[in-house]
């Protein structure tokens, strides 16, 4: 049974340090976000975006399990019944359960990121670097061992081998906050 994570509506009575201007504008996050992260918590806003990311896979899901169902009831209708249980269950087995699979595993770690796993803080000197992939040249940060994709305005936000604390989820690695160590002291 999964716990419930405690989220916190409403902000009357937090007083949050500020946070660096140029890195909540970069990495789209507020200072109740960063003082959620700090205490190992998600914000509301972070809550509910990963809410909306869920929402999609789940439609997803839907979709994908209508697909057998559209093709034997709308293309199989003249064919006789071994027929359209061929079809069934090729499109089924080749097509929907491997996409099946892949939206669900997307699903799951929302809901963990969500509900249940703790906000993973990464700490130690920012290394910004330039990176190959399948798909051309992609910006990257790495701290503490783990690496994450930047777009170019993270990128730019970033100083290279300056000490920073970034806050992500662990199991989608989806990052919430960063804070450089100056501000937090």
């Amino acid at each position: 049974m999964l716990a419930k994570r405690k989220i916190v509506y409403g902000y009357s009575n937090i007083q949050p340090a500020p946070a660096d201007p140029y890195l909540t504008r970069a990495f789209k996050f507020n200072e109740y976000d960063l003082h959620f992260n700090q205490q190992g918590d998600l914000s509301d806003r972070q809550f509910q975006t990963l809410r909306q990311h869920r929402t999609f896979a789940t439609c997803l899901v839907a979709l994908i399990a209508l697909v057998p169902l559209v093709m034997w009831f709308g293309l199989t209708r003249e064919q006789p019944l071994w027929a359209q249980l061929v079809a069934l269950g090729g499109v089924s087995a080749f097509i929907c359960l491997p996409l099946f699979a892949i939206v669900w595993s997307f699903w799951s770690r929302y809901s963990r990121d969500m509900y249940d796993a703790p906000i993973v803080r990464a700490t130690g000197s920012l290394a910004l670097d330039l990176n190959t992939g399948r798909n051309g040249v992609y910006l990257a940060m790495k701290i503490d061992g783990q690496q994450f994709r930047l777009n170019k305005a993270q990128f730019l936000a970033l100083k290279n081998r300056d000490v920073y604390t970034v806050y992500y989820t662990p199991n989608t690695r989806r990052l919430l906050s960063i804070a450089h160590e100056e501000d937090e002291l």
